[in-house]
C-alpha cells in the first residue's frame, strides 16, 4: 500500500463516491490529514513497532479484514472494487474469487511486477493476474514484464505528479558555494547507496568538490555497513549520511535546498520522487533503469548507466550545465504541466466508467 500515490487518488476522485478503506495509514500526518478521503476505519493493525508479531498475526488479519469488507460491501452495494495492493496473494485470491461471485468488478493497480525484494512473483499472483478484470500498470516497464496473454487487460495510466496538492514553493537558502548533491527517501540497497560510494572514492581521487546528503529511513544493519564504508574510504567529509524518518515538509526542505538530485538505483518500476525535485527547479541524475527513463526529460536530466565512471562523468556535466546557465527553469514547469495529476483522474474515471452497471 502507498499512501503517497492511494491517498491523492481517492481525494481527487471523491465526486465517484469512493470509499477507501485500509488498515495502512501514512506515517505522515500532512498526508493523513491534508486529503479528505471516505475513510471505513475499522480494520486491524498492531502498531509498527511490533514487526515480530505483525508478521505472524497477519494472515488471521487479513482474515477477518475481509470479513469486515464483505459486510460492508454488503451495505454499500459497490460495483467495483479497486485494489492498490496485493498483501497476501492466497489469500487475497481467495476473498477475489468471493468478490467475483458477488458479480463485483475487480481492478489491480500493479505497481511493480515482482515485489522489490523478490526475483519471481509470488505464490497466487500470477492466478490473481488472471482473475481480475483489469490490471493498471504506472509504466510501460513494468506492462513489459506481464505475459502476453494479459496484455489486454493492461491499461497505463502513469505515475505523474501525485503530490500536486501538497507543494508548495520555497526560497532556496543556499549559501555553500559547494555543489550539493541530495539522494533521498528510503536507504535500501536497490537504490545504488554502494555505486555512490564508488563515485565519490573517484571524485576523492581526482579532487572534485563536492557533497552528497543521503537521507532517509533505513534498516539499522544495512546502515552501519554504509556508514562503515564511508569511514573506510574516508568520505565523511564528502557523504552526509542521515537515517531519520522524513516528513513531507523535511522532504521538501532537503530537496529545496540542494542542487542536483539522484536517482542511482539499481532498479525501479517507477518513482514519485522525480516530480518533487521537478518542482523545485532541480536537476537530475539517474540510471536508465527500469521505468524511471519514462519519468525524465533530458532538458533537465542527465541518463547513466548504473557504470562508476560514467555516473560520476554525468554528475560532473550536469554541475557544468548548472554553472553556465544551461537548463532553463521553463522545462521543469512544462514537464509538470504534461504530467499533471488531473490526466491521471481523468484517465481513472474513464476506466471505471466502462464497469459500470447501466441500469
Amino acid at each position: 500500500m502507498t499512501p503517497q500515490y492511494t491517498f491523492p487518488l481517492i481525494h481527487s476522485m471523491q465526486s465517484l463516491n469512493i470509499f477507501f478503506i485500509t488498515n495502512t495509514k501514512s506515517n505522515d500526518d500532512i498526508i493523513n490529514t491534508n486529503y479528505n478521503v471516505n475513510i471505513i476505519d475499522i480494520f486491524l493493525q498492531f502498531s509498527s513497532s511490533f514487526k515480530t508479531i505483525n508478521k505472524i498475526s497477519k494472515p488471521f488479519i487479513l482474515c477477518y479484514n475481509y470479513l469486515l469488507l464483505l459486510y460492508q460491501i454488503k451495505k454499500i452495494k459497490p460495483e467495483i472494487i479497486h485494489y492498490n495492493w496485493i498483501s497476501i496473494p492466497l489469500i487475497d485470491l481467495m476473498f477475489i474469487k468471493i468478490l467475483k461471485f458477488l458479480k463485483l468488478k475487480i481492478l489491480l493497480t500493479q505497481h511493480n511486477y515482482y515485489q522489490h525484494s523478490k526475483k519471481q512473483l509470488r505464490f497466487g499472483e500470477n492466478s490473481i493476474f488472471n482473475a481480475v478484470d483489469k490490471i493498471f500498470c504506472l509504466s510501460n516497464y513494468v506492462k513489459n514484464q506481464f505475459n502476453d496473454k494479459y496484455k489486454n487487460k493492461i491499461s497505463i495510466i502513469p505515475h505523474r505528479n501525485c503530490y500536486e496538492h501538497l507543494l508548495k514553493k520555497k526560497h532556496n537558502k543556499k549559501t555553500t558555494t559547494i555543489i550539493n548533491l541530495l539522494l533521498i527517501g528510503n536507504i535500501k540497497n536497490y537504490k545504488g547507496i554502494e555505486l555512490m560510494i564508488d563515485v565519490f572514492k573517484y571524485f576523492k581521487r581526482n579532487k572534485t568538490k563536492i557533497h552528497l546528503k543521503i537521507c532517509g529511513p533505513g534498516n539499522a544493519s544495512y546502515i552501519k555497513t554504509i556508514n562503515n564504508e564511508i569511514i573506510r574510504h574516508n568520505l565523511k567529509d564528502m557523504i552526509t549520511l542521515k537515517n531519520k524518518f522524513l516528513s513531507f515538509d523535511s522532504l521538501c526542505d532537503y530537496i529545496n535546498n540542494c542542487d542536483i538530485g539522484l536517482l542511482p538505483y539499481k532498479r525501479a518500476s517507477q518513482s514519485g520522487i522525480p516530480y518533487l525535485f521537478y518542482f523545485y527547479n532541480k536537476p537530475l541524475v539517474v540510471t536508465n533503469v527500469g521505468g524511471l527513463i519514462e519519468q525524465v526529460d533530458t532538458s533537465f536530466c542527465n541518463i547513466s548507466e548504473y557504470n562508476v565512471e560514467k555516473f560520476s562523468n554525468n554528475i560532473i556535466n550536469m554541475v557544468e550545465k548548472i554553472k553556465t546557465n544551461k537548463i532553463n527553469t521553463i522545462s521543469f514547469q512544462k514537464f509538470l504541466n504534461k504530467n499533471a495529476w488531473k490526466k491521471t483522474i481523468n484517465e481513472y474515471s474513464i476506466e471505471y466508467k466502462k464497469y459500470e452497471n447501466p441500469s
